[in-house]
């Protein structure tokens, strides 16, 4: 039976050479890799390892997305590897698959480009990149049209953009020692099981990728499957269990020595196995950062802030962070500039006081933020001269300098340049979402938010996505879709004003008069006095016809001008 499929390719570089130097040290790599890594990453992205060659894989997508997304998440978490690096290419087309092997053009010209991409990039045709959305076409550079060995045509092919060797980074973010952060670490290990089917093997590596990713959106804690270094301040476990059709999931959550914080267990069917997967693992996720929120508030909370570290007092003010309450936006400001105050070139700190007191301005929150506005133009600019800043704080500073600019070139070339580097960071992906926002350019937007949704969930940045998107929506014209999108996330949120004017201007593009009206009051129950012209003035717009159907909608909905 033949069908359509993306099929990615992976070699590793000079698997012979470092066989006859260190064969032990060589297969215990891989076999680290296999676990932690390569499974992982392909099983949460949906493929399927068709073959394994010891040297190599042979793996099937259904999605071209899924594939690429797969290929640049490998490349990402072996950047810096002292032993294993990947050469990878990736095609879509027909492949007949018998017994376990798969054949057809998919796998021979994946192959084929797989010989010719770089060690640590990726390479991939024209019929992958035309499928790829606006978050992943930034990663590649126009490769040429290429001759291949054995294959019959010329292919158009894409490389991986490299900024240098191995410099891409899937979580581009400093060491807790590097920058002294000392935020709380989190050892995630590998979901195990002594099932040997390959469906509940498969089914552990997806909890193991779903894990981390929900995970590593905290932006207080330092979580990894890989974490460097010999001591955590809190592990996971879990086990998976399966008798015929029955799954029964324990996890464990310990402290630094050893003792149990946490333990639950969940228990679900195979046969609803991706359901229950989706169920579980952000339940755990869920479950395990508000326990080591609360020990890390309750250890915070032993000493007055006056007598905080500047780490403390930004470790306070990233768990105090919450854009739909007014109250702690200031609290959360007064503790990052206590960290500021402390330490003059923290760059974080810094960067969040910025992207905090510009959000809060963006929603109108003037009376919350008022005591800081005087060092808002100081901490920009110490924080853009800074030497070492991070992919999403540069996207984040490039974003609050567009309201002064209104460059709208200059945005679009930064949120590019940072999607190029970190297309699954969940905070570059927030980011890049309300700029292209702000740039009356919907359908990135959503590219960029939708795929903030599987990754970043867990981010305190996931309120203010949640309202961007239904802004988006709105600007895009899906103003039912906005719609739904916010009375879902009510239910597990506070409203915020972003999320009144998104559904104030879609009710009313709707004809739903009397409930735009509702919108606007409610509106103006959380920014007495709004208007057209101060939303205008707080967060640039470029022109476009997509921002002046927002306004439109406001206007329609009763929003004074």
């Amino acid at each position: 039976m033949r069908k359509l499929a993306a099929v990615l390719a992976a070699d590793i570089v000079g698997y012979s050479r470092l066989m006859g130097a260190d064969e032990e040290q060589t297969l215990a790599a891989l076999r680290q890799f296999r676990a932690e890594v390569f499974g992982p990453t392909v099983a949460g992205q949906t493929g399927k390892i068709i073959k394994s060659m010891g040297d190599g894989w042979l793996v099937l997508f259904e999605s071209a997305v899924d594939a690429v997304g797969c290929a640049l998440m490998l490349q990402d978490r072996l950047a810096g590897h002292g032993v294993i690096k990947l050469r990878i290419g990736v095609h879509i087309g027909d492949i007949a698959q018998e017994d376990e092997d798969i054949f057809g053009d998919a796998v021979n010209v994946a192959a084929r480009l797989q010989e010719i991409a770089e060690q640590g990039g990726v390479t991939i045709s024209d019929a992958i990149y035309g499928s790829l959305d606006g978050t992943l076409v930034p990663s590649f550079n126009d490769g040429g049209v290429r001759e291949l060995k054995n294959i019959d045509r010329a292919i158009q092919t894409w490389h991986r953009a490299l900024d240098g060797p191995g410099t891409p980074s899937n979580h581009k973010r400093r060491s807790a020692c590097s920058a002294g952060m000392g935020f709380p670490s989190l050892k995630i290990e590998p979901v195990t099981t002594s099932d040997t089917r390959s469906d509940v093997r498969e089914l552990a590596e997806s909890l193991t990728s779903d894990l981390e990713t929900y995970l590593n959106s905290a932006e207080w804690l330092l979580s990894k499957t890989n974490l460097e270094g010999t001591s955590q301040d809190y592990s996971l476990r879990a086990v998976l269990r399966a008798r015929q059709d029955r799954l029964r999931l324990e996890a464990r959550l310990s402290g630094a020595g050893g003792e149990s914080l946490w333990t639950e267990k969940l228990d679900g069917d195979l046969a609803d196995s991706f359901d229950w997967q989706d169920t579980v693992g952000e339940a755990i996720a869920s479950n395990v950062l508000g326990r080591i929120r609360d020990a890390e508030r309750q250890k915070l909370a032993a000493s007055p802030i006056p007598d905080r570290s500047a780490a403390e007092c930004l470790l306070s003010g990233l768990l105090d962070w919450n854009i739909a309450d007014p109250q702690a936006v200031t609290h959360s400001l007064r503790l990052l500039q206590a960290a500021i105050q402390r330490e003059p070139d923290n760059v974080m700190a810094l960067t969040l006081a910025v992207s905090h007191l510009f959000s809060a301005s963006a929603c109108g929150y003037t009376d919350a933020i008022e005591e800081f506005l005087p060092l808002a133009d100081e901490w920009l600019q110490r924080a853009l001269s800074h030497p070492s800043l991070d992919v999403a704080e540069e996207l984040c500073l490039a974003c609050v300098k567009f309201r002064g600019t209104v460059d709208a070139a200059e945005l679009r070339a930064a949120i590019n340049r940072a999607l190029r580097q970190s297309p699954f960071s969940a905070h570059v992906l927030a980011w890049a979402g309300w700029g292209w926002l702000w740039l009356g350019e919907p359908q990135q937007a959503l590219d960029c938010f939708q795929k903030f949704g599987r990754l970043g969930r867990l981010s305190h940045y996931s309120e203010a996505v949640s309202g961007g998107f239904a802004l988006a929506c709105v600007q895009a014209g899906r103003d039912k879709a906005a719609i739904d999108h916010i009375e879902n996330s009510l239910k597990t949120t506070r409203v915020h004003p972003t999320m009144s004017r998104a559904l104030a201007a879609a009710y009313a593009h709707l004809g739903r008069s009397d409930e735009a009206t509702a919108a606007i009051e409610q509106l103006l129950s959380l920014i007495p006095g709004e208007t057209i012209s101060a939303i205008r003035k707080r967060a640039k717009y470029a022109e476009s016809p997509a921002t002046r159907r927002y306004f439109e909608g406001l206007r329609m909905a009763g929003l004074p001008e």
